[in-house]
């Protein structure tokens, strides 16, 4: 049909230009002119893609692709084949999931190619495709395949926190000032067990406690469960007591003489 209309726009035409000096050659003329915009508009929509993406157009010289070309869409979703009309279009459409098998008859000039569904709908016919198309056709399909066949790695659970952690605190102790008062707290540190990177290690607190700490005060270390709904964080490293603000016979020594615990 694309063919006879070609046809009879040229015998139009030639008919117009042989008539210009009668009024039914002036009359064909102006139906000549109109006629020659229609096809010019049906070939430009036939030429635009329907859709963004790569788009494999067949060929114009095929049968039944003169004005409107069929345009053949691959996405990683689905197959499309758009047939556009002088009026609206067709469309077909599979989608890669349920894509059966993908066949290429390869002729003299064109190729056809048919997806076959595997839901038992009728496959999907393009006809006028360059060999090379129906081939690139027919690997995007596979490709698309592929991926989805591929299960994805999913995401790697965050570990639950615990219901409870456990906190150490460390204490620096002195014995009483007088016999009925009980032992007094000079400095504590509480930190997580086992301490964390941004918190002092148990040794290097020790250490320090050892090396202020007056003659007769000892070390406590206690293991505290928080939970872990606790507002507050491990209190960090609290110096200890200034040896100008102790009593005189808690003040620490003056010498380097190792301390007991």
């Amino acid at each position: 049909m694309a063919l006879a209309i070609l046809c009879g726009w040229m015998i139009l035409g030639i008919f117009s230009i042989k008539n210009l000096t009668n009024p039914v050659g002036l009359v064909g003329l102006a139906v000549f002119a109109l006629s020659t915009v229609a096809l010019f508009l049906a070939l430009r929509k036939g030429s635009t893609p329907f859709a963004p993406g790569t788009i494999f157009f067949a060929n114009r010289l095929a049968k039944d692709n003169l004005f409107f070309p069929t345009q053949f869409l691959v996405t990683p979703e689905s197959v499309i084949r758009h047939k556009g009309r002088w009026i609206g279009a067709e469309e077909e459409s599979i989608s890669i999931s349920q894509v059966a098998s993908v066949k290429i008859d390869t002729g003299l000039f064109w190729s056809n190619v048919v997806v076959e569904s595997t839901g038992g709908a009728d496959p999907i016919r393009s006809h006028g495709h360059s060999n090379t198309d129906a081939l690139a056709i027919q690997r995007l399909i596979r490709e698309f395949q592929t991926v989805r066949e591929v299960p994805s790695t999913p995401p790697a659970a965050s570990p639950a926190p615990p219901e409870r952690e456990e906190w150490i605190t460390v204490a620096l102790v002195a014995p009483p000032m007088e016999p009925d008062m009980p032992p007094f707290t000079l400095a504590s540190t509480t930190s997580h067990l086992p301490p964390r990177t941004e918190e002092a290690g148990l040794d290097s607190i020790v250490a320090q406690y050892l090396g202020h700490g007056p003659d007769g005060s000892w070390i406590t270390i206690a293991k505290v469960p928080v939970p872990i709904w606790h507002p507050g964080g491990p209190t960090g490293l609290r110096p200890p007591m200034a040896a100008s603000d102790l009593p005189p016979e808690h003040r620490f020594p003056t010498d380097s003489s190792p301390r007991g615990v």
